[in-house]
């Protein structure tokens, strides 16, 4: 009786970890479609181009849910056009409206910043507080919040680098 009663206190344990664990991650659907909602409310400088494009560095699968998402949708008339980058190929992100860290990457913030330097892109991040880096946006799971996900905005960077963005956009943003 106390071994089954300890064998079901180590199951309820590790079922309790992984649906925490699980929590923890961002959801890389929903991370997919905040990118594109934020397209929606930032301007750059030169409105003229006919697509977005949107680059991924390193592996998540972000990428191929953009890559979905880009097969239908398209923002105010211009279709999405995905790419996925590593680390080796970061001179060409400038080249892209919308650049991708994912977490396995984001060691690479520096890189990334320096890469871009005053470029008009905009910088999103799957790890919480690379704002403080340098990073435009940076995704993260509020634990304190069930769990929900959350961006962080940096204007001032957005700005330097000669984006606008909304003061909607703004308002949804944590501190």
């Amino acid at each position: 009786m106390k071994f089954k009663l300890s064998f079901i206190a180590i199951i309820m344990f590790v079922i309790a970890t992984q649906n925490q664990v699980f929590a923890q991650q961002l959801d890389k659907k929903m991370m997919s479609l905040y990118v594109i909602n934020f397209i929606k409310y930032v301007q750059w400088p030169n409105q003229s181009a006919s697509e977005y494009k949107i680059a991924v560095v390193g592996s998540s699968e972000v990428f191929g849910e953009l890559s979905k998402l880009s097969s239908t949708k398209n923002i105010n008339g211009k279709k999405l056009v995905i790419s996925q980058l590593n680390d080796s190929q970061l001179d060409k992100i400038k080249e892209f409206h919308v650049v991708i860290l994912s977490n396995k990457e984001a060691n690479l913030i520096k890189k990334c910043t320096d890469a871009l330097s005053n470029s008009p892109t905009l910088l999103i991040t799957e790890k919480d507080g690379l704002t403080k880096k340098g990073a435009s946006i940076s995704m993260l799971i509020d634990e304190d919040d069930d769990f929900k996900t959350k961006f962080q905005i940096n204007k001032q960077k957005i700005e330097e680098v000669g984006l606008k963005v909304s003061t909607e956009l703004l308002a949804l943003s944590t501190k």
